[in-house]
């Protein structure tokens, strides 16, 4: 598996610029995901980019089932491909 950070808390919150966002708005589509869904299984592959508007997304792993650490996605906040 790739890496760029040591783990999810080293990655910095750099927001995309707004002419970004509308753009992602105007490509993709919006989904909505209720508490507790999975998002993505990390056994199965993705094609997909994720950009948190509203809520937050937490990682888990999937061996353990326990949070890495605290991390949290929040709104303006990304991931994928």
């Amino acid at each position: 598996m790739e890496s760029f950070a040591a783990d999810l808390n080293t990655m910095a919150r750099t927001p995309l610029e707004a002419a970004h966002v509308k753009a992602l708005d105007r490509a993709g589509r919006r989904v909505t995901f209720a508490p507790g869904d999975i998002i993505h299984a990390p056994s199965k592959p993705s094609d997909t980019f994720y950009y948190i508007v509203e809520g937050s997304v937490e990682v888990f792993d999937p061996l353990t089932g326990l949070q890495y650490g605290t991390t949290r996605l929040s709104p303006t906040q990304f991931y994928g491909e």
